[in-house]
């Protein structure tokens, strides 16, 4: 009988611990220009730091984010030589570095640097891509003059005319395990080189979809994904190549910004709208992510970047969103923010069988949506959408879906959104 009643015990903390979420964390939070000193919604590009702080770039300004405080920077109040902000890179010493329309600025701290063909090696003011390698050299990708690194002291400029490079408009650039560096090109499809040895894919000698490669992730030495304008996504595999658009996936547009992965192997995507964000776990499942079954603010993403604690930080059209399944990790506190109305939030009998209630706390007055989702995204079913006053309410779900049909068994979400807020809780239905 004591064996029983451990047992027993047992099952019900565990049901308790994965159902009561008091003070829980929220899993989305959205920053644009109805909660924060930003004005333009349209990020172009962002960079992410290990200290806490978020760089975000639109075409009219440059934002510092410290977790608390937004800083705006433009061409009026800083070194910076034009507000288009095209590109982003953080170096190893905690400096930011920023690709504009008009020359290359690096930024440590007050101080600053203006790059320009005038003062530097530098072939096109026009500066569309960023990004670090291990050692520390800048890769700068530029509207007509190619592939340009930067150590510090000395600029190497890799070009059509001196180079194998098949285009001088660089829009990315990846690097392998094997010291190749990858770059997409805006028309002249996908290179790697190393050295002086050059390989070209294009749509003439591959199965590459289209020459305007967007985004690109070097998964491994023999697995490079890429990202087109207008062909969706395409998987190097060894010599191997496979496609994936909107009539094989669940890609919902062909025009693919950005494609990232994170320590846990999923790989995301980004697509102009009405794509969303798209993710591939290890085992090849795909979700989509978009603003009818998230707290997604925009379909369009254009950047994906990852923190230390591994919250993803996503600049869309329509501003930036935080984003961790199971809730957001502070990078420094107060990340959070602090003015949200809902103190709490519970589900029991979590697992049911044919009913189960949501019971909700809100301190102050404010707007409720609480949604039905099955774990693949789809919206099942909305049970509240209401202007709330404070106090506890009950929400009761009987296992319908918006037709009042019997979902079948298995795992769907429930997620409460006040606000730019959203929180998510897992609930199995079991018959």
């Amino acid at each position: 009988m004591g064996l029983k009643k451990s047992k027993t015990a047992l099952v019900f903390l565990i049901v308790l611990l994965c159902c009561v979420t008091n003070y829980a964390t929220p899993e989305w939070i959205i920053y644009n220009r109805s909660n924060t000193p930003l004005f333009n919604d349209a990020v172009s590009a962002m960079a992410v730091g290990d200290n806490g702080y978020v760089w975000v770039g639109t075409l009219e300004f440059l934002a510092e984010f410290d977790g608390t405080n937004w800083t705006l920077f433009n061409a009026n109040t800083s070194i910076l030589p034009d507000n288009s902000i095209r590109s982003l890179t953080l170096d190893n010493n905690g400096g930011v570095w920023i690709g504009t329309n008009k020359g290359l600025v690096k930024k440590n701290g007050t101080n600053g640097t203006l790059y320009t063909t005038e003062n530097s090696d530098l072939p096109d003011n026009e500066i569309v891509a960023l990004t670090t390698d291990a050692s520390g050299t800048i890769w700068i990708g530029t509207h007509t003059g190619g592939v340009v690194t930067f150590d510090g002291s000395n600029w190497t400029t890799y070009n059509t005319t001196n180079s194998g490079l098949p285009d001088n408009y660089v829009w990315e650039f990846a690097f392998d395990a094997e010291g190749y560096t990858w770059v997409g090109t805006f028309y002249g499809g996908l290179a790697k080189f190393k050295g002086s040895s050059w390989t070209v894919y294009n749509q003439s000698n591959s199965e590459i979809p289209d020459n305007r490669v967007l985004g690109l992730l070097a998964e491994s030495p023999q697995s490079i994904w890429l990202g087109t304008k207008v062909g969706g996504v395409a998987h190097l595999n060894g010599t191997n190549w496979a496609v994936y658009d909107t009539t094989n996936s669940k890609l919902g547009n062909n025009y693919i910004l950005e494609i990232t992965k994170d320590n846990l192997g999923n790989k995301w995507i980004g697509t102009v709208q009405p794509g969303g964000m798209i993710q591939i776990d290890p085992s090849n499942k795909w979700t989509v992510f978009n603003t009818s079954n998230s707290a997604l603010p925009n379909d369009g993403v254009r950047v994906i970047d990852f923190d230390k604690h591994e919250n993803m930080w996503i600049g869309t059209y329509g501003g930036v969103a935080v984003y961790k399944e199971g809730g957001i990790v502070p990078i420094q506190s107060p990340l959070l923010p602090t003015t949200s109305n809902l103190a709490s939030h519970k589900c029991f009998p979590n697992p049911f069988s044919s009913k189960t209630t949501i019971q909700y706390t809100l301190s102050k007055a404010g707007h409720i949506s609480l949604t039905i989702f099955d774990i693949a995204g789809q919206q099942v079913k909305t049970l509240t959408n209401n202007h709330r006053a404070p106090g506890s309410y009950s929400v009761l779900w009987d296992g319908l879906d918006k037709h009042n049909n019997q979902v079948s068994n298995g795992t769907y979400l429930y997620k409460i959104t006040q606000g730019s807020i959203t929180y998510t809780q897992k609930i199995l239905f079991r018959r």
